[in-house]
Parts: C-alpha cells; sequence; structure tokens
C-alpha cells in the first residue's frame, strides 16, 4: 500500500501538477515595455499569443487528462485486500490532501 501511495503521489505531481502549474504560466497577452504600441499592434501581438496559447493548452489538457485516466485505471485494477487493517491509517493535510501514515 505504501509503494502504491509513493507511486500515486509522483504520478500525480510530476504527469498532472507540473503540467497544470506550466499552464497556469502561459501568456496570453503582453504589455509594451519600452515604447507604446498602436491598438493595431496590441491586438496583433495579443491575437498570435492566444493562438500559440491555445495550441498550448490544448495539448497539456489532453495530457492531464491521459495523465489523469491512466492513473484512475492503476488505482481501479489494484487487487483488493482482504485484511482491512493493514496497520495504516489515513490523513488529510491542510490542503484536503489524503495520505496514508503507519499507525504510532
Amino acid at each position: 500500500m505504501h509503494t502504491l501511495l509513493h507511486c500515486s503521489n509522483i504520478f500525480v505531481e510530476f504527469r498532472i501538477d507540473a503540467v497544470l502549474q506550466e499552464m497556469s504560466c502561459l501568456t496570453l497577452v503582453e504589455l509594451p515595455e519600452d515604447e507604446p504600441w498602436s491598438v493595431n499592434d496590441f491586438l496583433e501581438n495579443t491575437k498570435k499569443l492566444c493562438t500559440h496559447g491555445a495550441s498550448e493548452l490544448q495539448t497539456k489538457s489532453l495530457n492531464v487528462e491521459d495523465a489523469t485516466n491512466e492513473l484512475i485505471n492503476m488505482l481501479l485494477t489494484l487487487p483488493e485486500s482482504d485484511d482491512e487493517d493493514d496497520g495504516m491509517e489515513e490523513e488529510a493535510n491542510s490542503e484536503g490532501e489524503f495520505s496514508y501514515a503507519a499507525f504510532k
């Protein structure tokens, strides 16, 4: 159970959370730094950024969806344990995420 939890946490951290973080940092609007832009220049630049951003978001969204489905399938294919007391207890951290810790 501990190995499964460890693998699941790593899977979520690197295949899901990391991609969601990348998605949240994607630039869709850019403002001029040195000199003012005309409205047409601003619109042209924003259109290019949004076109590129939409493609990136679509790709990353599909990657997160695939990773989530893989995680669900991995968890669904686990053999059920006959022993209900495996010496582990479930704990929720401050962010509401669950983890398992050995009984003390």
